[in-house]
């Protein structure tokens, strides 16, 4: 009787376990199904701003070279040069049609991603393309596109994405800006034509693309015009996509078997639409753990109470059990036991994951600005912006707290290339770090970004944009910085100050005149160079003879040393007596003189002796008449023996095997691992011997070699630029026009211009008379 009550008031004990067990697990279930869709909602609503502001940026980006490139469109339209360019043509005025083609040249090389200009003669059913000439309609190779070609109505800023194979057999995905050019009454007499690359987009879509997303852009019309690599599977649902997010947004689509998660940008300025595309499923996945988990919880939490309380009902109820099993002779049953799981450490780390991954995406979006801060600098420093609203949204998008309204000028700071004990240039990545110190030093001094801004515009540049108030002087803003990098004087070739302009939106003037003053070069006792001081001393009483010093140093490279010496007489007998009463000319013409001489002697590969120091200036200006001669004579009689002790000995030396096969093979695609094959050394061991040996690298060897064969070749007016590109190792065009610019600092058609007036007796830049 005792046993049977106990064992009943043991059957309470287990129910009121059991319902507290339940409740307890119903509540786990319910508390991490809430945390699951909160996660949901706050991990949505994070990757749908990170998209939109990643997209905002690359849109941004995009639109600011679409506007450079329809207001130059424009420019083009206004010029009556453009406009009359076939009258021009059939007349065969070879300095219009040069002056054209350099504009279309510098366009081209201003913007990578444009693929070609063109101007189409509807009515004469003749074609234009710049670097290549007048073609007929029928043997151009997208003949297709401009037959189709709407000239009753041309009112679409953007055409149609369309896929061409060009004269190089390249295939490329195009889109163009059209625009008419000339009527003639009431018919349309020409069209001008820029065609873009669609890898603008594409190059950049996938270097931020993940296994996670994918980058879809579509012009006004919902045409797909370029997307990411992992964006292919969803080319043909293009239509669903536009029709679904026409506008700025966000929201869910099922494309397939695909449940997206798709966040849209809309440019008003172009009309583009750029989409992001997020798989929910790997977006969720977690998560999905998480809610899969804690409602599995809350269904079997009513069969887990039962089992834990029956576990406990049979612990409470063992003295019993064993006195019943005691009466009844039956041997004691084992115990079992089960380990619990943790639900709410499981979510809390989580949860941390989801944290730590937003961090990292936030930390991402932090790293770019201070790059498109720089790039958005260089570009106004460039005249690349210029219109003053997209200045002002630039300025207040970065942060730039820097006046508009108050005068401006630019200073630049030039690192030394050249190491100045041994005489060997810097590799890029010593640049970049010289460059890197150097901000970092300039900032120190300059914290206000009210009172300037610093930014690296080029590998060995400093731009310094300064602020004028407060009585201050562009010569105060240079000498502040001179006396700044004192102590780091070896690492700096000069600083230059450009012109003061009235406001920001004029800086790009000021830093074309500041590059002006570095590239006439004025000597002076410190690193100071302006260019106020340039337009003092560039007088006409003191003009430079540039035209004998080409004599001079085409003497010094035919090895002929008494030819030479007469150049340089003459050089000298034109500088010495119209300076004879103007000191500071006299120096300026001798300083161009020596840093003519020194630099022919560098590009020749001698690599010591020859530091421009200021004491070789002292000891040069001490001089007077026959000194001056001699001075000059001796530094070329150094110059050349040094040449012909290096040409002698260089076939014994593997650089002058190298130099031997670079200079019969320039016109083919060479590489390293081609030559370390030939010559049966490593990649790396052979570059290294080669530098050694020279003073220069092998792509710097090879790129000389080609850029004076097709200075050379630029001569024969029967070759187009993209002939002699070919002829030189350039298959493509705008590689060549790149590399020609930054070889020379002029352009092919520039070139050539300046050889047309040299033949005529002209000196480069003198207007005709």
């Amino acid at each position: 009787m005792f046993i049977q009550r106990a064992r009943k008031q043991d059957s309470f004990t287990g129910r009121l376990f059991r319902s507290f067990l339940s409740l307890i697990l119903m509540f786990m279930g319910l508390t991490g199904i809430t945390i699951s869709l909160i996660s949901m909602y706050v991990l949505r609503s994070n990757t749908i701003r990170d998209n939109q502001l990643l997209l905002t940026q690359f849109g941004n980006s995009v639109n600011t070279v679409f506007t450079y490139v329809d207001n130059m469109t424009s420019h083009f339209i206004a010029n009556q040069k453009i406009r009359d360019f076939l009258a021009y043509y059939e007349k065969k005025d070879i300095e219009v049609m040069s002056d054209v083609s350099t504009q279309f040249q510098n366009f081209m090389i201003s913007i990578d991603s444009i693929h070609s200009i063109l101007i189409y003669y509807p009515q004469k059913d003749m074609v234009y393309m710049a670097n290549t000439g007048f073609l007929p309609t029928q043997d151009f190779y997208d003949r297709d596109f401009l037959e189709n070609l709407n000239l009753v109505d041309i009112s679409s800023l953007w055409n149609t994405p369309r896929t061409i194979r060009d004269t190089s057999g390249r295939s490329a995905t195009l889109f163009s800006i059209i625009k008419p050019l000339k009527y003639s009454g009431s018919a349309l007499e020409a069209v001008l034509i820029v065609n873009l690359d669609a890898s603008l987009f594409t190059e950049v879509f996938n270097s931020i693309s993940t296994n996670k997303q994918a980058y879809l852009a579509m012009n006004h019309q919902g045409i797909l015009a370029a997307w990411s690599q992992n964006g292919l599977p969803y080319i043909q649902a293009g239509n669903d996509i536009f029709n679904a997010l026409p506008d700025t947004g966000s929201r869910e689509l099922t494309l397939g078997q695909d449940r997206l998660l798709i966040s849209c940008i809309d440019s008003q300025d172009t009309g583009w639409k750029f989409y992001s595309l997020v798989h929910t499923d790997i977006l969720y996945q977690e998560i999905y753990t998480l809610l899969l988990f804690s409602a599995g919880s809350l269904m079997i939490g009513f069969l887990t109470a039962v089992f834990f309380s029956r576990m406990i009902t049979r612990r409470l109820n063992a003295p019993l059990a064993a006195i019943a099993r005691q009466l009844s002779g039956k041997a004691p049953a084992e115990r079992s036991s089960r380990p619990e799981g943790d639900v709410l450490k499981h979510i809390e780390r989580g949860i941390t994951r989801l944290q730590t991954e937003n961090e990292t995406i936030q930390q991402s979006l932090e790293k770019s600005q201070p790059i498109l801060r720089n790039n958005f600098l260089v570009s106004l420093l460039g005249g690349i912006i210029t219109d003053t609203d997209e200045i002002d949204r630039n300025l207040s998008y970065f942060g730039i707290s820097l006046p508009t309204d108050v005068p401006v000028c630019a200073i630049l700071v030039r690192i030394n290339e050249y190491d100045t004990l041994s005489g060997e240039k810097y590799q890029p990545k010593q640049l970049h770090s010289f460059s890197t110190y150097l901000a970092n030093l300039l900032e120190t001094v300059f914290p206000n970004t009210k009172d300037c801004l610093i930014c690296s515009s080029f590998e060995n540049e400093i731009a310094v944009i300064c602020t004028l108030e407060d009585k201050k002087t562009a010569h105060d803003m240079g000498r502040k910085i001179e006396e700044l990098f004192e102590a780091e004087k070896k690492h700096i070739e000069s600083i230059a100050i450009g012109s003061v302009e009235v406001s920001l939106y004029k800086i790009h003037a000021s830093c074309a005149n500041a590059r002006r003053a570095l590239a006439l070069g004025l000597w002076s006792d410190g690193l100071l160079i302006s260019y106020e001081d340039i337009l003092l001393h560039s007088s006409e009483s003191a003009k430079y003879p540039y035209d004998l010093e080409a004599d001079l140093i085409s003497a010094l490279k035919n090895r002929n040393p008494q030819e030479a010496d007469q150049c340089l007489k003459n050089m000298l007998h034109f500088i010495l007596p119209q300076t004879k009463n103007d000191k500071i000319s006299r120096t300026y013409l001798l300083a161009q003189l020596y840093g003519a001489l020194i630099k022919y002697a560098r590009e020749s590969g001698l690599t010591g002796g020859f530091a421009e120091e200021p004491s070789h200036y002292a000891e040069l200006l001490s001089l007077s008449g026959e000194g001056i001669l001699l001075w000059f004579h001796g530094l070329m009689e150094n110059i050349l023996a040094q040449i012909a002790y290096r040409k002698a000995n260089s076939e014994q030396l593997l650089s002058g095997r190298i130099k031997k096969y670079l200079e019969k093979n320039y016109q083919k695609d060479i590489s390293i691992p081609e030559l370390s094959e030939i010559f049966l050394y490593s990649p790396t061991h052979l570059s290294r011997i080669f530098h050694s040996e020279t003073g220069s690298s092998i792509k710097q060897y090879l790129t000389k070699i080609r850029m004076e064969k097709a200075c050379e070749l630029l001569g024969d007016y029967s070759l187009k630029i993209s002939e002699v590109g070919e002829l030189t190792g350039y298959p493509r065009v705008h590689g060549f026009l790149k590399q020609f610019k930054n070889f020379t600092g002029q352009t092919p058609s520039e070139y050539r211009e300046y050889l047309s007036a040299k033949k005529t007796g002209q000196k480069p830049g003198e207007p005709d008379s």
